[in-house]
């Protein structure tokens, strides 16, 4: 789909009108209504304007709009007979246009016409509606297609300083600054869409930042020249990244009351994604909690903190009610540090939604330990953590701790190995140091708890669901909001 929102800028009627009088001097332009003809090619065929005047043709949009070779019939396809090329509609490609024949065009001027089309007729990009919503599409770009990113030069000074490319997953990552006047999507991304997502929720399709904020936003996919690809907003960085770049506010209130706001938004997220509100009967899983997966994007509406984003949906699962996500360990995603302990005491049985808390919770308890402390706190947590796991004989930085114990089996030979799994009593340690931090406060011993009780547990029947949990944070970022004591950082003692 084409918007050639910019040609239109630049073919003004004030640029255009001159033209069509000078060429009203041509017998073929004498009986002409310029002001009709200027509305009906401003309209339909100001790509193919662009084109002829970029030939110096542009007396011949008389020939092109007669026979109605518009903007909508491009690219036309270049085809090779045994006198020269020709140039005909995509899908009729045995009819020749007359407006290539009178006046003739020559072999030079036809390749020049094709060659253009391309670099004139750029795609122009947005999500599809469905009702007062919005969804990803797809689009398979020929591989001529020239995509809206702009040039480095024209790219703002913020997108500048971006990495330029990396490396996610199983999928090379670039960032790419598409031209305003070739998107639409900025409108599914304003922040009054939050009215419009709890209002119309049911009729969402897919995940993404109209069902939730703080859910990425799959903008578009498309193919061009054989690779697939997905377009994202992007995001200023990761949260391993905001942990080292960003300096935590602990004592200021409206820091706290964003923080809060973030935990919820997050739990918000999950929920989404356990509970998907617009796909009935079905439930999902993440699969691949972790900082790498949480985005923060600094522009957001008009909160100067921004915003805090769940990523990285490749692993998301979805499954009908009857399922409920129960999977082989095996099948499920491991990203080492922050994998649910049943990953490797749980051999024999199934994975569920529960597998999620548990990694939710460790990045909780990190943003907790980095916003009273700040990075330098948090990377002391990490190292406190580090041990030598005996199931795989590395050093891992997990929260649990595994011990192989000898267990009675059912089959012939009597016994068989099986690890069984304890909270690291760093983890639990520091959970305690927490509470008595400098910078503790109501807010902050609230959270711990919710995290130690309900989530890093090792027992995935001992964790709550995503409804629960989000709940409780939604209360206490309620009181939050109500009580500046609540949140204010009381007595101290040591530090983490």
């Amino acid at each position: 789909m084409t918007k050639p929102r910019l040609l239109k800028k630049i073919l003004s009627r004030e640029v255009i009108m001159p033209l069509f009088r000078q060429y009203t001097a041509l017998p073929c332009w004498r009986d002409v209504n310029i002001d009709e003809l200027h509305n009906e090619v401003h309209e339909n065929y100001i790509i193919v304007l662009a084109l002829l005047i970029l030939l110096e043709r542009g007396r011949d949009i008389i020939q092109f709009r007669n026979e109605a070779t518009s903007d909508a019939t491009l690219p036309l396809r270049l085809t090779y007979t045994e006198a020269c090329p020709d140039l005909r509609l995509g899908g009729q490609a045995s009819t020749r246009l007359r407006c290539f024949r009178n006046p003739p065009w020559g072999f030079y001027m036809k390749e020049e016409f094709y060659r253009k089309q391309w670099q004139l007729n750029v795609p122009y990009m947005e999500m599809d509606k469905m009702g007062l919503s919005f969804i990803a599409k797809h689009t398979n770009f020929e591989s001529d297609v020239i995509l809206p990113w702009c040039r480095s030069k024209q790219i703002p000074p913020h997108m500048s300083e971006a990495p330029r490319s990396g490396y996610g997953g199983y999928s090379r990552v670039d960032p790419v600054y598409i031209h305003p006047d070739y998107h639409g999507f900025r409108a599914p991304l304003e922040k009054d869409l939050e009215d419009l997502y709890r209002n119309e929720i049911e009729h969402l399709k897919s995940f993404n930042g109209t069902v939730c904020p703080h859910l990425v936003t799959l903008l578009t996919t498309f193919t061009h020249k054989e690779k697939r690809n997905f377009l994202f907003p992007w995001a200023t960085c990761s949260l391993e990244s905001y942990w080292e770049t960003e300096k935590p506010q602990p004592r200021s209130v409206d820091n706290i009351r964003w923080f809060s706001k973030q935990l919820v938004g997050l739990a918000e997220a999950v929920k989404t994604i356990h509970y998907p509100p617009h796909m009935e009967h079905k439930y999902g899983r993440h699969s691949d909690l972790k900082p790498d997966n949480i985005l923060w994007y600094r522009t957001y509406g008009d909160d100067p903190n921004g915003i805090l984003v769940v990523s990285d949906m490749g692993f998301t699962v979805a499954h009908h009610t009857l399922s409920r996500s129960n999977d082989h360990p095996a099948t499920v995603a491991r990203t080492p540090e922050y994998r649910p302990p049943e990953l490797d005491t749980e051999s024999n049985s199934t994975i569920s939604r529960k597998s999620d808390i548990w990694p939710l919770g460790c990045i909780f308890l990190e943003m907790v330990i980095w916003f009273l402390g700040g990075k330098e706190e948090r990377e002391g947590f990490k190292k406190s953590r580090k041990e030598e796991e005996p199931k795989y004989g590395a050093m891992t930085y997990t929260f649990f701790t595994l011990t192989q114990r000898e267990i009675q089996s059912d089959n012939e030979s009597g016994e068989q190995s099986k690890f069984h799994a304890e909270v690291k009593t760093s983890v639990q340690d520091c959970m305690n140091r927490v509470r008595r931090h400098e910078n503790r406060s109501q807010f902050s011993d609230a959270i711990v708890s919710v995290i130690q009780e309900s989530m890093i547990v090792v027992d995935p029947s001992g964790r709550d669901d995503m409804l629960t949990l989000h709940q409780k944070f939604s209360d206490i970022n309620h009181k939050c909001t109500l009580e500046e004591n609540y949140c204010i950082p009381s007595t101290h003692s040591d530090g983490l």
